[in-house]
């Protein structure tokens, strides 16, 4: 509506359009109503023109900060192409590099390759040498090997024909030995018993006297003595010096069966492997290897002290202790000698046997000319039966 038109306006239009705007006109006459109608347009018209010119002015900032932003973006764009265009170049460059690292690992590998198969190729070669000369080695160590045993085979032939005819030499002179009369035995006398002559294990002749053998040291002369009188009083009893056998005499023929029965067989002592061997024997029997015990003895001495030699200032001593033994062999010989009538004086230990300086002293008989010259033979048999023995 127009600010021109108004005063055409009736009065009751004015009012309904001051109605229609919330003002009253009571008591208002027609030109009262025109003015404030004008005035209330006035009013309207005024925001109107402020937001015509505001909406200009936003209009115009809108499109600087359009063209602002057109600018930015157009700057942002070619920016962007800049950077994309860098970022492809360092891509070419990067996979530039990587080609040549390929490229040069690729010729690397190969200069490689080629290296070891040269290398492979030079020990293959080294090894053949090698192997051509270890066995030209080989072949001249065994023919070494070949030419040493043939003459060490000829040698051994040598050395065995030459062992032959000594042990042949040797068997012939001990048999000539041998069958000469005047030859004596001395260590199996000593230590092997007179054969019993009865050997049953029934007593038919009424014995009181055993002969107990296959005794073993260590043990001690008591010892035997507490085992023997378990079965009844001894009446008489004899040991060798070497203590392998031993004579008892028994007071009855009784006591004599029952020790025969339980020390037969048994394993004493208790170190000992073999068993003992009990038999019936006679007090004539016992005297007997006494005497012969006691005369190799005195024979031993006798041509020990009747053939002096160089080596008798120092001989070469065979111990054996028989401080105990030589008393009772020493009573023993007076014994029969009472017993046979003979007048002949009794000899002390040191007549029989050498002893020595230190205490308690020990008694040693040396060796004569005779028994050196068995012992010699004696070796040489073991030996030609050692070097025949067949080898395995």
């Amino acid at each position: 509506m127009d600010i021109d038109s108004i005063s055409k306006l009736k009065v009751v239009e004015l009012k309904k359009e001051l109605e229609n705007r919330s003002i009253k006109t009571n008591g208002m006459l027609k030109a009262d109503l025109v003015e404030k109608l004008k005035e209330v347009l006035l009013k309207e018209q005024q925001p109107k023109e402020n937001s015509n010119i505001k909406s200009q002015e936003t209009q115009s900032n809108i499109e600087a900060n359009n063209a602002e932003k057109d600018t930015d973006s157009f700057e942002k764009q070619n920016n962007e192409k800049e950077e994309k265009l860098e970022k492809e170049k360092l891509k070419k460059e990067k996979l530039e590099k990587e080609k040549l690292e390929k490229e040069k690992l690729e010729k690397e590998k190969l200069e490689k390759e080629k290296l070891e198969k040269e290398a492979l190729e030079k020990e293959a070669l080294e090894k053949e040498a090698s192997g051509k000369e270890a066995l030209e080695k080989k072949k001249l160590e065994k023919q070494k090997i070949e030419d040493k045993e043939i003459l060490e085979k000829k040698e051994k032939d040598e050395i065995n024909k030459k062992r032959k005819t000594e042990s042949e030499d040797d068997i012939s002179k001990n048999n000539d030995y041998e069958n000469t009369p005047t030859k004596k035995k001395r260590t199996d006398d000593i230590r092997s018993p007179i054969s019993t002559t009865d050997k049953s294990n029934s007593n038919s002749s009424g014995s009181s006297t055993i002969l107990i053998s296959k005794l073993v040291r260590p043990f001690r002369v008591d010892m035997i003595e507490t085992l023997m009188n378990e079965h009844g009083r001894v009446k008489n009893y004899w040991m060798n010096s070497v203590k392998s056998f031993c004579f008892v005499t028994y007071s009855t023929p009784e006591e004599a069966m029952e020790a025969k029965n339980s020390l037969d067989g048994i394993i004493w002592p208790p170190l000992n492997r073999s068993k003992l061997i009990v038999e019936f024997s006679t007090e004539s029997e016992s005297n007997k290897a006494k005497n012969r015990e006691l005369g190799i003895l005195s024979q031993s001495n006798a041509s020990s002290s009747s053939s002096p030699s160089p080596s008798s200032s120092k001989p070469t001593p065979i111990t054996t202790n028989l401080s105990k033994q030589a008393k009772l062999n020493k009573n023993d010989s007076n014994n029969t000698s009472k017993s046979n009538g003979n007048k002949r004086e009794s000899k002390n230990i040191d007549q029989h046997f050498r002893k020595t300086k230190t205490h308690p002293p020990i008694y040693w008989c040396p060796l004569t000319d005779q028994e050196v010259e068995e012992k010699r033979i004696y070796m040489n048999k073991r030996r030609a039966m050692n070097f025949n023995r067949p080898r395995y």
